[in-house]
């Protein structure tokens, strides 16, 4: 069964080090807002959008690529971070990149933001019910016959 969450306001993310990220919800909009941002991105740095065999880093750069054009969407405030004389620094694209050169806070979002609309997919949550029989509302009937008896457990040492 799908769960919708119909929340559309703003909420704060900590990614440590005294800092946070006002951002939007992930969704189709935003997804599709990026889209024209990344692949210029992309062209500006000599990156093809095609992924070839053993284009590693290649790889990894377009997934900064994407999460810092997510974030340029996504985020509409920040606390927490300063400019060089100790200010506090105005949110903007190239602030974004800065903040996220720092590895940490990079990983920060990918596990607050950018995973946790991945994991909403990887658990299954958008799957129909299984078809074998397994799920009682399908209805459906096991087709797999009983297994035969135990099995000799595997010799350990």
């Amino acid at each position: 069964m799908l769960r919708l969450s119909l929340k559309r306001d703003p909420e704060w993310i900590d990614l440590g080090f005294g800092v946070e990220l006002e951002v939007l919800p992930y969704s189709t909009t935003l997804t599709e807002s990026v889209r024209t941002a990344y692949r210029k991105r992309l062209d500006e740095a000599g990156i093809s959008l095609a992924i070839e065999e053993g284009d590693d880093e290649d790889f990894g750069m377009r997934r900064f690529y994407w999460s810092l054009c997510v974030a340029e969407a996504a985020v509409v405030a920040w606390r927490g971070v300063g400019d060089e004389a100790g200010e506090e620094a105005a949110l903007n694209p190239e602030g974004l990149q800065a903040l996220f050169e720092v590895p940490e806070i990079y990983s920060a979002w990918q596990k607050h933001y950018m995973l946790a609309h991945m994991e909403t997919l990887l658990e299954g949550n958008v799957s129909p019910p299984s078809r074998d029989g397994t799920s009682p509302s399908t209805g459906a009937e096991n087709t797999a016959p009983d297994a035969p008896g135990t099995a000799t457990p595997a010799p350990t040492g």
